[in-house]
């Protein structure tokens, strides 16, 4: 996990909060970061994608639960714009792990406190309620995709500048 430096200001916030912003949801990074760190100790190393995103969810579950008034969409867009960071310093799965965060609380903002109700419905009926947050962490494990996703979510052209192919 990358430490502090992850929510320290950019150079270019890629459609990020600014630094006040960043400094009240300083606290919430970090102890995502930390929980993460504790699960990934855990894990072997071959363990299925699709169980280590759900960890990864379990764990900002609690923590939305826990810190509601920090959730919002000033925090969706900054760990966006961390995500979009990350991908130009070649941090691949730092980029995927807060693109994922971005994604789910994005997801969050959406359906609000009914989200916990629909992740006790049927994987069918969780494909079908929730199919953009599905769809953007499919996208999120391929590399390209991956950029096309942060560049979508990005006012600036650091993406483009950096990945040509993204135009277009």
């Amino acid at each position: 996990m990358a430490s502090s430096a992850s929510t320290d200001t950019y150079q270019c916030q890629h459609g990020g909060p600014g630094e006040l912003t960043v400094e009240s949801k300083r606290v919430f990074i970090l102890s995502f970061e930390h929980n993460l760190t504790q699960i990934h100790k855990q894990v072997i190393v071959g363990t299925p994608y699709k169980e280590l995103v759900a960890a990864e969810l379990v764990i900002l579950e609690e923590m939305v639960k826990k810190n509601k008034g920090l959730v919002n969409i000033s925090l969706v867009r900054l760990y966006f714009g961390m995500s979009i960071d990350s991908l130009l310093k070649g941090q691949l799965e730092e980029s995927k792990i807060q693109a994922r965060a971005g994604v789910f609380l994005a997801t969050y903002l959406q359906h609000g406190e009914k989200l916990w109700e629909i992740f006790k419905e049927a994987p069918e009926i969780q494909k079908h309620t929730l199919r953009d947050m599905h769809l953007g962490i499919a996208q999120i494990n391929n590399d390209q995709s991956l950029a096309k996703l942060l560049n979508a979510q990005s006012p600036c052209e650091c993406l483009q500048e950096a990945f040509p192919t993204l135009e277009g």
